[in-house]
């Protein structure tokens, strides 16, 4: 009888400290969302490609400059779409220039899921930088390189989707994909990230995805950016995030 307590007791302690390694969901996201900020600020030239299902292909360039929860983008071709402006100043809070009417708008909550300029992205898609400010997470599954969390969206956040699925690299704990739910529980369409690209951030190297892909679950209809030109740490004031700026050309 001793023998046997004290082999379960040996199977137990090489046990445990397995156990007491094993991270929690909140954990995880804490960790994915400090990787996705792990810079002070970030610029890049975007380039997405718009895949019709009829096969044609249209293309728009777009410049983009961040700094946390803030986002600035201007697109810069082709002629006809050059000028048009979107500014984010936290993942609820959206405002668009349009070169036409001259003014600065203040994008309303209940358009900010619709698709942006064609694209398969919203402009809710495009503000949305942490996650753990609008969503709770649940540890799904993992296997030997990711993580797959469910997160849930919070009851005062305002974000159209119900929920989202994150696959998590274990070991850079960047997103490689996304699943995005409406409010009945449908998948609407998914994100994979791609071709990362490690550049020094903060805290060590930093992986970007140098491609990104959207396509809706429905249609098929795919939208794909290509992300050039990346540079972090350039001394971006908050100043530079205002509407004034929204109405300024691209320098």
């Amino acid at each position: 009888m001793k023998r046997r307590l004290s082999v379960f007791v040996l199977a137990l302690t090489m046990v445990m400290p397995s156990l007491a390694l094993a991270e929690s969901a909140d954990e995880i996201l804490a960790k994915t969302d400090k990787a996705i900020n792990n810079y002070n600020d970030m610029s890049m030239t975007s380039i997405m490609h718009i895949k019709e299902s009829s096969g044609a292909e249209k293309t728009r360039e777009m410049k983009i400059w961040l700094k946390g929860e803030q986002r600035l983008v201007k697109f810069t071709k082709p002629a006809t779409d050059a000028g048009i402006s979107l500014l984010s100043t936290d993942s609820s809070t959206n405002y668009v220039y349009l070169p036409a009417y001259k003014k600065v708008r203040r994008v309303a909550s209940h358009v900010r899921n619709q698709t942006f300029m064609g694209t398969d992205f919203s402009q809710e898609d495009m503000a949305i930088l942490r996650y753990g400010d609008d969503f709770t997470p649940t540890l799904k599954s993992e296997d030997e390189n990711t993580y797959t969390l469910e997160v849930t969206r919070k009851p005062d956040a305002k974000i159209s989707y119900s929920k989202l699925q994150l696959i998590v690299n274990k070991k850079s704990y960047v997103v490689e994909r996304i699943d995005y739910f409406d409010n009945g529980g449908d998948k609407v369409k998914t994100e994979v990230r791609s071709d990362f690209k490690e550049i020094p951030g903060n805290e060590g190297v930093y992986p970007v995805p140098t491609t990104i892909t959207m396509t809706d679950a429905k249609t098929g209809h795919e939208t794909v950016l290509k992300q050039e030109d990346l540079t972090i740490n350039k001394g971006l004031d908050d100043e530079f995030f205002s509407q004034r700026n929204l109405k300024r050309p691209v320098r």
